[in-house]
This record gives C-alpha cells, sequence and structure tokens, in this order.
C-alpha cells in the first residue's frame, strides 16, 4: 500500500485545527494535573505544566502528520500558512471540477488521437481522389479520341463521371467533418480548462 491509497484527514476549517490542538493541550495539562497532585513534588508538577501549555510541541506533532491532514481541500501546511481562513469547500463545486478534470483528459486524449489518424485518413482520400482523376482523366481522352460512340457508351460514361463527382464530394465532405471535429473538441476543452479556473477562483476568495 502506498501513501497515495491512504486517505487523507479532511478538516472544513482550519479553526477545527486549532480547536482539536486545543483539545489536545488541555487532555494533556488535565493528565498532569492528576498525576502531580498530592503528594507530588510541586517544583517538577509546575515544570511539566509549564512544557505542557506551550503549544510547540502539539504543533510538531502536527507538522508531522501534515502529509496526511488536508483542510478545506488543501494541504494542511499551506493553510496553516495563510492569515485569513478560507470558505469551506462545496462539495457539488468539488464534484463539477473533478467531472470537469476528466472531461477535459478525455477531450485531450481525443485530440491527440485524432492529430495522429487525420493526415493518415486525410493522405488515403487525397490519394483515392488521385487515383480517380486520373482515370477519368484516361476515359475522357479515350472518348475524345473516337470519332464515333454509341449511345449506350456515352451513357455508361456520363454516369461514370458522375459518379466520380459525387466521390469527391463525399471526400470532401469527410476531411471537412472531420476538421469540424477536432475544431470543436479543443473549443470544448479550451471552455472546460477556463470553467475549472473559475471555479478554483471562486474558491479561493
Amino acid at each position: 500500500m502506498t501513501e497515495r491509497d491512504i486517505p487523507k484527514i479532511h478538516a472544513d476549517t482550519k479553526e477545527d485545527i486549532l480547536y482539536i490542538q486545543e483539545e489536545i493541550k488541555n487532555a494533556a495539562l488535565k493528565t498532569v494535573e492528576k498525576h502531580f497532585g498530592s503528594g507530588a513534588d510541586p517544583q517538577l508538577g509546575q515544570t511539566v505544566t509549564a512544557l505542557v501549555k506551550k503549544a510547540c510541541w502539539v504543533n510538531d506533532t502536527f507538522e508531522l502528520a501534515a502529509p496526511n491532514l488536508e483542510v478545506n481541500g488543501l494541504d494542511y501546511s499551506e493553510v496553516l500558512k495563510e492569515k485569513d481562513d478560507t470558505e469551506p469547500l462545496n462539495e457539488n463545486l468539488r464534484h463539477e471540477v473533478q467531472t470537469l478534470q476528466a472531461e477535459i483528459e478525455e477531450m485531450t486524449l481525443f485530440v491527440a488521437q485524432n492529430r495522429k489518424t487525420l493526415p493518415d485518413q486525410a493522405e488515403v482520400l487525397i490519394r483515392d481522389l488521385i487515383k480517380r482523376q486520373s482515370m477519368l482523366v484516361e476515359d475522357v481522352e479515350l472518348i475524345n479520341g473516337k470519332e464515333k460512340m454509341e449511345s449506350l457508351d456515352a451513357l455508361s460514361n456520363i454516369q461514370f463521371v458522375e459518379r466520380i463527382h459525387q466521390t469527391y464530394d463525399r471526400s470532401l465532405s469527410v476531411l471537412s467533418d472531420l476538421k469540424k471535429s477536432i475544431s470543436s473538441n479543443l473549443s470544448n476543452l479550451e471552455r472546460a480548462q477556463m470553467t475549472i479556473a473559475d471555479i478554483n477562483n471562486s474558491t479561493r476568495m
């Protein structure tokens, strides 16, 4: 089990942490008073009590545990450095941020994959178009070289030319759709990133 597998202890505000620290110190003082009650060395009792009242040992203890603590979704050490308290993190906003981050990762992967495959797909379509156009030119030259042509053959060649034009139009349409798909996903990715930035800024205000 790694450190990432261990869930962090969560507190909503810095005051929650300070309250816990104060409660620990009070519990320690009660224990000292009970132990150094009647019959104990008064001077030793005063010395121990003075040491317990100092907050440094409590702070040191929490500093050691800092990697496993978070306050309002932030690292413990970072929050303790702030002078002003932070508004509790809205769980709905936290969920929205996580969802948007997942969408960004998914769209980033989609865009990266399409950037790799789109040139290959375009190359195949262009090669096919060139091949078909070459065939069309050859057929046109062959037709022009004939002095006579039966009506059935003429109709067949006209239909062939129409199919070539249709194929060409469909190929252009496919290329256009691919470009629009990439552009749309890039726009969605940018909007999602801006939304996350706005949410993060609003939670820190």
